[in-house]
């Protein structure tokens, strides 16, 4: 069996060179992002963002069993809510729980407290899921999604940490574009 010896470079061997990058990281083919607002002047003359993107119905998916409501849930909500109140939507609030678990009241005040704060008229669902099922909150999500047209799903991404939804399932199962806030 012959033995394998690296050499080490030495001034007369060829000194290995990696190749130069460049300094962006971003390919050079690489498409760019589309831009979700656009200054437009309005009649005073200054420019304001206007939305491009405008969201008829939201679906606020809180799959969260505490009954004060984690903080990414309460992050959750505060975004689901500011972004109906600024886009006139409606907002559908859907809480996940296990098999025979209800909602508190708890919960349901929290959410409609803030809901009320930005204007908002609060509308509920509920969906009840087997609890050892990491992909029936996913498909519930999905069905809810469909059945409500929504144009848009907000999940607290604790949801998918925590396991409670696969975020690829949720790709696959909700419709429309997903927003998972920390």
């Amino acid at each position: 069996m012959q033995a394998v010896r690296f050499a080490r470079s030495s001034p007369a061997a060829p000194a290995f060179r990696a190749p130069a990058r460049k300094s962006s990281l971003r390919p050079a083919h690489a498409p760019r992002r589309p831009v979700l607002a656009a200054a437009s002047p309005d009649t005073n003359g200054s420019s304001a963002a206007q939305p491009l993107m405008k969201y008829e119905h939201i679906l606020l998916a809180i799959l969260d069993s505490n009954p004060a409501l984690s903080s990414a849930s309460r992050n959750a909500v505060q975004t689901a809510a500011a972004l109906a109140a600024a886009n006139a939507s409606k907002l559908t609030v859907m809480f996940v729980d296990e098999q025979g678990q209800k909602v508190s009241r708890q919960r349901l005040e929290l959410v409609s407290e803030e809901l009320l704060q930005r204007g908002l008229e609060p509308s509920f669902v509920e969906e009840e899921v087997e609890a050892a099922s990491v992909g029936k909150g996913s498909v519930a999500v999905g069905e809810v999604a469909d059945n409500l047209e929504a144009d848009l799903v907000v999940v607290a991404a604790a949801a998918v940490h925590e396991k409670h939804v696969d975020a690829n399932l949720l790709a696959e199962f909700v419709g429309c574009p997903i927003l998972l806030l920390p």
